[in-house]
């Protein structure tokens, strides 16, 4: 596969009550019970181990897109810059560990919705101190394409009445960088150099005033 690939279990969802557990291939040699995760047996052997991992996506996108646009009316200008990626993943690190019942850390508030008798979660298991594997599974490999404003700034030009023998024109603008994402990605930043997000901290959103005076 290429570079960047990511290999791990495919998510099945939460087994629960009244499901024919017999069905189910074992973990770990034991059988599933209502509120541990299920995983995809891919080799069909009856049981979910190592084997059974799968390509989960890549952190390679499938295409890397940048567009920008300017235009003025009269003394108004703006100008606007975009950037953008399709088709690449990232493992959100942060999100699993944070999902994680019974370690020190603090977790999300998503595990409000783990697994109980009378909540039938598809999603998060029964909060335990269990750890079937260290393996990534399909939960924690997001769809990381995205489109970003990368830059917007907004002017306008006018000419000051009694100074034109000193000033030509005044022109005052604002520019604003990071302005907004649109993603699917669940953790604070799609743009993870490395593909893993461990909590790497997000692009900062800035903003700058200036004057520009010409003469």
């Amino acid at each position: 596969e290429s570079l960047g690939a990511f290999y791990g279990l495919q998510f099945a969802g939460i087994v629960q009550q009244g499901e024919d557990v017999s069905k189910l291939p074992s973990v770990n040699g034991q059988i599933p019970k209502p509120g541990d995760l299920k995983f995809a047996d891919t080799d069909g052997n009856g049981r979910i181990d190592g084997n059974d991992r799968v390509i989960l996506g890549s952190t390679q996108p499938k295409i890397v897109y940048g567009f920008s646009s300017q235009f003025s009316y009269r003394g108004f200008d703006v100008s606007a810059s975009f950037s953008g990626s399709y088709g690449n993943k990232v493992f959100n690190a942060l999100e699993r560990r944070l999902e994680q019942t019974g370690d020190s850390y603090n977790v999300l508030t998503t595990v409000l919705d783990s697994w109980t008798p009378a909540n039938g979660s598809q999603t998060l298991p029964l909060a335990t101190n269990a750890r079937p594997f260290s393996y990534i599974d399909s939960r924690y490999v997001q769809n990381a394409s995205y489109l970003k404003l990368r830059n917007l700034t907004i002017g306008y030009k006018f000419k000051v009445a009694g100074l034109q023998s000193v000033v030509e024109s005044i022109r005052l603008y604002a520019t604003a960088s990071n302005l907004f994402t649109i993603t699917p990605y669940k953790g604070y930043d799609p743009e993870v150099s490395s593909g893993t997000d461990s909590g790497v901290y997000p692009a900062s959103r800035t903003f700058t005033f200036g004057v520009n005076i010409s003469l």
